[in-house]
């Protein structure tokens, strides 16, 4: 592994009532590295962020950047001090200040002479292609050109870490898809480490090098944005990054490819990379995305893959995909199964899903 740009470890915070925001975590984030920290609301991501920018004060735990403890026990390093870029969610631009002077706010609280302060605010703002309007007064601007600025801001005082909270939650949906690629772009080509706040699975899997998936003040899992997505611990981190599919089985037995009784008494076979081992008549959640199962008129029994009866319910569609909601005796639960047009069934068809042993997850829970 690596040095640590950001070291963290055991960091918790509590409010007042005893409120535990922050339970204990552990985070090691390398140079050049985007990191997303991904969750619901009031799982503590933001907390978390505070605490590494120094805006909130930690209960216990350390945070250490480039070797040096930023926080620790009576040790708190001010925000100012810690090299660090933060662009908030509300942008926090002065409307009575041109966008030349919003960005150049922060180098003049420094003290920087007023030559170093024209060529850093007009260097950040053609890299985010802003530099025509630095005297446009900061209340004429839409809302994608008011992030530009507060990026831009953020990377004038050439930080070594970017924090960013849910920066794109305010912006219309084209817009975050265009501002998204546009912070990936300048963090990579700045070789800047960055550590990003979001609840968007969307924004989380398209930016980041690792994500962390957060619920009640922890890190549940957290890895490679593919890996999370193809192999998640629980139910939680399955439904919450994508679509999920769940069915109920027992355990007959092993092998390569374990068999699974499902409520109905249909067999399913199960080979996938899972984090759980189930013994023989044990009980298991399966994970099945909704890619990943066809829909077919027939069962086919040369074919390796599982087949199950399932009753059209819905068919919703959205332009580049077509969802199925379907029914089956395997599971309580309505199935969703998502493919690319032409639309292939109707509500009410009776056929079959189909999938690969190798597409189901075993969760822990």
């Amino acid at each position: 592994m690596k040095d640590a740009k950001v070291l963290i470890e055991g960091l918790r915070k509590e409010f007042d009532h005893n409120v535990v925001a922050v339970d204990g975590i552990d985070l090691h984030v390398e140079e050049g590295m985007f990191i997303s920290l991904l969750g619901p609301s009031g799982c503590g991501k933001t907390t978390t962020l505070r605490m590494i920018a120094g805006l909130e004060k930690p209960t216990s735990g350390r945070i250490v950047v480039d070797g040096q403890v930023m926080s620790e026990g009576h040790t708190v390093v001010p925000p100012e001090k810690r090299g660090m870029g933060m662009v908030f969610q509300s942008y926090a631009l002065w409307p009575h200040l041109t966008v030349f002077e919003n960005v150049a706010y922060g180098l003049k609280l420094r003290r920087r002479p007023k030559q170093e302060i024209a060529e850093r605010v007009m260097s950040a703002l053609k890299l985010v292609n802003m530099a025509d309007y630095a005297q446009r007064n900061s209340t004429q601007l839409s809302g994608g050109q008011q992030q530009r600025v507060a990026l831009a801001r953020a990377l004038a005082n050439e930080p070594s870490i970017l924090l960013l909270d849910e920066p794109l939650s305010n912006l219309d949906a084209l817009l975050r898809e265009t501002m998204r690629f546009e912070i990936r772009r300048l963090q990579q080509s700045l070789g800047i480490t960055a550590i990003y706040v979001t609840h968007s699975q969307e924004e989380g899997l398209a930016l980041s090098d690792i994500i962390c998936i957060m619920k009640d003040g922890r890190i549940v899992q957290q890895g490679v944005p593919e890996d999370v997505y193809r192999r998640p611990k629980n139910r939680f981190v399955a439904s919450f990054i994508g679509v999920a599919n769940f069915l109920e089985g027992t355990k007959q037995k092993g092998g390569n490819a374990a068999l699974f009784k499902l409520v109905d008494g249909t067999d399913i076979k199960v080979s996938g990379k899972s984090h759980r081992q189930v013994a023989d008549g044990a009980k298991a959640t399966i994970l099945i995305r909704p890619e990943n199962i066809n829909l077919v008129w027939e069962k086919s029994d040369q074919s390796d893959f599982n087949f199950i009866p399932v009753r059209v319910e819905n068919v919703v569609f959205t332009g580049n995909l077509v969802n199925y909601f379907v029914t089956s005796p395997a599971t309580s639960e309505t199935l969703r199964i998502q493919s690319t047009p032409p639309i292939k069934a109707h509500a009410g068809d009776e056929l079959f899903i189909a999938f690969s042993p190798e597409d189901c997850v075993i969760l822990e829970d």
